[in-house]
């Protein structure tokens, strides 16, 4: 049988080099020439409104194309090579057979031409860098042959959609199809932009019917039956060109449509559909599979603006009639083409952005988990930026303060914001960013410590986790006190060049109280300790320095920690254990270097009215020294800190005697060589918090951990001491096998 091709352009009589201006066509040209399995047949060239196109048409004699494929691939193949003269498109290759078959990967073209091969998954930017004629030509050997065993489509590739893209876009909000199929409500497009011929609406919903104008749509949603991928669809542009589209796939489209669209009408009081002003948007839900016997792996949502109205739609359906201007239902359907010439408009259906599209981007797990976040300032309304745009968490925000002009260095406010309140300008911003739909933000603009607030408490109690992004070393160690699942503090030192992170396990047995004073224990004993709070003010009030953020930092340093503390929060909240975790930036390099301390055992001892916490560390540092000294006593100095209001003594070092102690198997006397400058320096490297507390000895073995009298003369001289601050006195024994905490307060 003679074959029919395609004459794509037209034909240059001139068959020489000289004929084309392109220099991509002249170097084309001459592959081909060399090349035996490709033959030139003519040149021609083609003006495309302002481009301008040189073409070469050759036979192509490919030897690996099966013979008698199933697809229909032939062993010759008359194509078109195609060179625009506009060097942003990319070279193009068509089928010139009339029948060349339907594949995968063909690009989009007008019906009735020939058909284009989708030779490059990249864009011609990127391709053009090592583009070459003759790696073109290899490129159509193995795009033909590919297709003719059907390989062009790789298993692990997604499936084919069913269309390729259209030039209308329509964003669609997360509950649409609630308020289309349970609301029935209806929508006009609000247009948003336009560019390139790309126009990009909005649906925006009318409630009161009053307010409807008459270029709003009624939808109607049509699920097809499943339909293999395969070649990419051109858009119809009648109704008739869709049901014909469908109709090859099985699927009763006609019939769906119109029975659709006779309920919209039978039922237009219930819907408040003006069926007589309104025209119609169609979605069409397409299950797509990779095989007739295969699952679904895609459902492809398609959207068409049909340009009738309901009534008019009803009428060419034959299901209805016109009788003085209303409309009136026929006891007996009659049949009618006209349906077919009604003209519609393809749109492609965008998903608006949701916390469910969020997780997906951001490939976050889909956890639904409540979280409270006390403090939004700089470093919390960072960290709900990300885990908002990231779809984690649905979370309570707590805090009372208001935006003020300099906040806005480093917060997330706009100076639109100024003078309202952190939580609602945290709001507004995640408004902004799910177009209203913030039901995974709730707000609290209060003080966490408005005991009169039942609010506050209910939802800390009720949360999966509780992040303290205050800055505030109180807020801290009250949480650590109320039965939540678990919290964790994060915060910057003064300078920002550090970041810090305190998570406590899943049962709370490690708590921010303990978490915290190993943290000072770690700025005591490593080497990064020395300069880690650089920067605080030293004449702040009690526990205000090592945290706060009135210094000047720059707004780059603490971005760059907070995505650091939004990953890790994130990633360790499905963990059990606690965790401390430093991130120290270079500032001259801007490299990023990390400590990870796996806290300790915390051990809790109460005597009388007070709480001694401290860590399996220091415990086990204290064995070890009475151990070594035996059989002489030995003992030291307390390092910690006391926090009067939770009546809580925190030990966070316990020293070794110094070198002019006086021990033996009687007893022992501390000296005093050095002790003052280990305070100092443990004062000055934690702004403050770290001082002296106390002491501990240990006693020999076979003797009880039971005070001798030396122990209470020491025990009443040092809380007289002590008593200038109001603190209590505090020793620790250290026994064979036990440890015994003696108190005395002398304000008592």
């Amino acid at each position: 049988m003679l074959e029919e091709y395609f004459e794509y352009g037209e034909h240059i009589q001139d068959a020489t080099i000289e004929a084309f201006k392109i220099k991509k066509a002249q170097e084309m040209l001459k592959a081909c020439e060399a090349n035996i399995a490709f033959s030139i047949v003519e040149l021609r060239k083609k003006n495309e409104g302002e481009n301008y196109v040189e073409i070469i048409v050759v036979d192509c004699f490919n030897d690996k194309v099966p013979t008698q494929n199933k697809i229909g691939i032939q062993y010759k193949e008359r194509l078109a090579l195609i060179f625009p003269s506009d060097d942003l498109r990319l070279p193009e290759v068509r089928g010139l057979r009339k029948n060349f078959p339907d594949t995968p990967h063909q690009n989009l073209v007008e019906n009735g031409e020939p058909k284009s091969f989708c030779l490059y998954g990249e864009s011609w930017s990127r391709v053009v860098r090592e583009w070459t004629p003759q790696k073109h030509l290899k490129k159509i050997l193995w795009w033909l042959e590919q297709a003719s065993l059907e390989n062009l489509h790789h298993p692990d590739q997604p499936v084919e959609r069913f269309y390729h893209d259209s030039l209308w876009k329509i964003i669609l909000s997360v509950d649409f199809f609630r308020k289309v199929m349970q609301e029935k409500l209806n929508f006009i497009l609000f247009h948003i932009r336009s560019k390139k011929n790309i126009n990009i609406f909005r649906a925006i919903f009318y409630k009161d019917k009053s307010e409807i104008p008459n270029n709003s749509l009624a939808c109607i949603v049509l699920d097809v039956a499943p339909v293999v991928h395969g070649k990419i669809e051109n858009y119809p542009f009648s109704l008739g060109q869709l049901h014909d589209q469908f109709q090859i796939k099985n699927t009763e489209f006609q019939t769906k449509l119109r029975l659709s669209v006779k309920d919209v009408i039978t039922n237009r009081d219930e819907r408040k559909t003006d069926i007589y002003h309104q025209n119609v948007f169609l979605i069409l839900h397409i299950p797509i599979k990779r095989s007739l016997k295969g699952d679904i792996e895609l459902f492809d949502r398609r959207g068409f603006i049909i340009h009738s109205t309901l009534v008019d739609l009803g009428v060419s359906f034959g299901d209805f009639e016109m009788q003085n201007n209303k409309i009136a239902t026929l006891l007996k359907s009659t049949v009618s083409e006209k349906w077919r010439d009604i003209k519609i408009s393809p749109v492609d259906i965008i998903e608006d952005f949701s916390p469910e599209l969020a997780k997906e981007i951001s490939s976050v797990e889909n956890d639904k988990f409540s979280g409270v976040l006390i403090g939004v300032g700089a470093i919390g309304s960072g960290l709900i930026n990300i885990w908002g745009r990231n779809g984690w968490g649905k979370w309570t925000l707590i805090d009372d303060d208001y935006i003020q002009p300099h906040n806005i260095s480093r917060h997330l406010a706009f100076n639109s914001h100024v003078g309202l309140c952190k939580v609602d300008a945290i709001k507004n911003i995640m408004q902004c960013i799910f177009n209203e739909k913030t039901d995974d933000l709730k707000t609290i603009n209060d003080n966490f410590y408005n005991d009169k607030n039942i609010e506050i408490l209910n939802a800390i109690i009720s949360s999966k986790l509780v992040v303290d992004a205050s800055a505030a070393l109180e807020v801290s160690r009250d949480l650590s006190l109320i039965e939540n699942e678990r919290a964790v503090s994060v915060f910057l030192t003064p300078s920002g060049q550090a970041a810090i992170m305190l998570f406590e396990d899943r049962f709370k047995k490690i708590n921010l109280i303990s978490l915290e004073a190993q943290y000072y224990r770690a700025i005591l004993t490593r080497s990064w300790g020395e300069n880690h709070l650089t920067g605080y003010v030293s004449n702040m009030r009690f526990g205000g320095g090592c945290r706060d953020l009135s210094s000047k930092i720059s707004n780059e340093f603490v971005q760059l920690h907070i995505a650091n503390l939004a990953r890790h929060v994130r990633l360790h909240q499905n963990k059990e254990h606690a965790k401390i975790q430093i991130w120290h930036i270079d500032s001259e390099t801007g490299s990023v270097s990390t400590d990870v301390i796996q806290p300790e055992i915390s051990l809790h001892t109460q005597v009388g009215e007070w709480k001694i916490v401290w860590d399996s560390e220091i415990q086990n540092k204290l064995k070890t020294l009475r151990s070594q000294m035996l059989p002489n006593e030995t003992g030291g100095i307390l390092l910690g800190y006391i926090d009067q209001k939770i009546k809580c003594i925190i030990i966070v070092d316990a020293l070794p005697a110094p070198i002019d102690s006086i021990s033996d198997k009687e007893g022992f006397i501390r000296g005093i060589q050095h002790v003052k400058a280990a305070v100092s320096s443990a004062q000055e490297k934690t702004a403050g918090i770290v001082s002296y507390i106390g002491e501990w000895h240990s006693h020999p073995t076979g003797t009880s951990t039971n005070p001798s009298d030396l122990d209470n003369k020491l025990i009443d001289a040092l809380s007289k001491q002590l008593y200038e601050d109001g603190a209590p006195g505090v020793i620790l024994i250290i026994g064979e096998n036990n440890e015994n905490w003696i108190i005395k307060d002398a304000n008592k």
